[in-house]
């Protein structure tokens, strides 16, 4: 079962890596030439995030599921650390990234590149990317802690 809660965690972060440098720059890189896009690239990043996020949810109560049925004495730092990745994960799927679809439902098909730098519709969109990018930075660092010590541990 250890092996199996490895697995599943392993997916998860090899999944949010492949978002990271396969998936939204190229997206971006590819769509910005075309006529919207910038706004297209953006629609579809947050649909995989969605997507991404379920993932990660399912995923993390599956490890919690199999390294506890594979270890009674599993570490509780193990744990706890997995329910803060998945409290992070629901942070950012259902509070930062509601606000940046409902901003980015309200602009249109204006991309918020094309707004002036002081428009606060830009500026309320780049703190909640900021804060969505923090939050998958850190649900990706705690699980490769996680992943380390899981895969040091001897049953």
């Amino acid at each position: 079962m250890r092996m199996f809660a490895l697995l599943v965690l392993g997916m998860w972060l090899g999944a949010m890596l492949f978002f990271a440098i396969g998936v939204a720059p190229h997206l971006f890189n590819v769509l910005e030439p075309v006529d919207g896009g910038r706004v297209l690239a953006g629609q579809v990043a947050g649909h995989s995030l969605r997507t991404l996020h379920t993932l990660g949810l399912v995923c993390g109560l599956v490890f919690l599921a199999a390294s506890g049925i594979a270890n009674k004495q599993v570490a509780m730092r193990q744990h706890f650390l997995m329910l803060v990745m998945l409290a992070v994960t629901l942070l950012s799927q259902f509070g930062v990234a509601p606000s940046i679809e409902s901003l980015r439902s309200d602009l249109g098909k204006v991309s918020v590149s094309e707004l002036p730098p002081s428009d606060e519709r830009r500026v309320t969109f780049e703190r909640l990317h900021r804060t969505a990018t923090l939050l998958e930075a850190f649900t990706f660092v705690l699980g490769l802690v996680v992943f380390s010590a899981a895969a040091r541990r001897r049953d």
